[in-house]
């Protein structure tokens, strides 16, 4: 009997990694720039505010395409069959796109993030990751009036998923 298995490639990962890094990220990022409170009392912002902690947080780091003919990206020839990466945290850290890049602001509306991909190679399952970290952050939100990191951050030792492996924190109720 033969079987055929789908196969997941090594450099497009499902949700669970990133999902786990979007989560964490998220929280280290609410607790560094002192806005688990705000959030906790503006929930209607949440849905613009996840778009802006996927932003943030990136936690894919890069993906690589193939080009498929011969065209010009800003300046830069770029003939087919060349080899193209896009970095998501830059792009999404980009100054000609988002003003003050490098702040979090969870009213940024719109947010053009490229987090999830864009156009044909957009990542299938982008809306439901966008509900289950909606859904989420409101039910620890509801249950917890704060949560301070309370130790080092251990970063994962990867270079394509930017996320945490370890993530000490205190919650309050």
């Amino acid at each position: 009997m033969s079987m055929i298995a789908p196969v997941q490639p090594a450099e497009a990962p499902t949700g669970a990694v990133p999902g786990s890094g979007w989560l964490s990220g998220s929280i280290q990022a609410l607790h560094d720039q002192g806005r688990w409170g705000w959030l906790r009392e503006n929930r209607e912002q949440l849905p613009v505010a996840v778009d802006e902690l996927i932003r943030f947080v990136s936690p894919v780091m890069h993906f690589r395409r193939t080009a498929t003919q011969d065209t010009e990206l800003q300046g830069q020839h770029i003939r087919a069959g060349d080899k193209v990466v896009m970095w998501y945290s830059a792009a999404n850290r980009d100054p000609a796109v988002f003003a003050d890049p490098h702040s979090l602001d969870l009213t940024r509306n719109p947010n053009p993030r490229l987090a999830f991909g864009v156009g044909p190679h957009i990542c299938l399952g982008s809306h439901l990751a966008k509900l289950e970290m909606r859904v989420m952050l409101d039910d620890m939100l509801s249950r917890f009036s704060s949560v301070e990191v309370t130790g080092d951050v251990e970063r994962m030792g990867s270079n394509f998923i930017n996320g945490i492996h370890h993530l000490p924190v205190r919650v309050a109720a």
